[in-house]
């Protein structure tokens, strides 16, 4: 169901990313891929599951409860999975090539990233990357 909620709503809750800490994130990456066919593919996957994944979280939104059946929530965690298994992947490449991967520290290591909050940053951080690319694409 939809509310009015703001970005500073999503602020007060516990352990979220600012934008400005998503887009610092965001751009070391970018930083660290840049000229490099091989990472780029690996970024492409990840911008494009986080899209999938966005997509789907914020459709969350405009459902009753009672539509929200249990193979609709499967859906999502396996797209928010996919996001995660993408983003580790990315990680993964970038050490291999001696990059730097530092900014990865803020969703813990890859067996962390999926409980908790630390799995929520995660896919706060996926519906970022789907707003930058969607106002990228005008």
């Amino acid at each position: 169901m939809i509310t009015a909620s703001t970005y500073k709503d999503y602020l007060e809750k516990t352990q979220t990313l600012t934008f400005e800490q998503m887009a610092d994130i965001h751009q070391q990456i970018v930083d660290e891929i840049r000229q490099d066919e091989a990472l780029l593919e690996h970024y492409r996957k990840m911008i494009k599951t986080a899209c999938a994944y966005a997509g789907e979280r914020a459709s969350w939104a405009t459902m009753e409860k009672e539509m929200i059946d249990g193979s609709k929530d499967e859906y999502r965690k396996n797209l928010h999975k996919k996001f995660i298994d993408s983003l580790n992947e990315l990680t993964r490449q970038l050490r291999r090539r001696g990059k730097n991967t530092a900014w990865n520290n803020v969703f813990g290591d890859e067996h962390e990233v999926y409980e908790g909050y630390k799995r929520k940053m995660a896919g706060d951080f996926a519906c970022f990357l789907a707003f930058v690319v969607g106002i990228n694409e005008r």
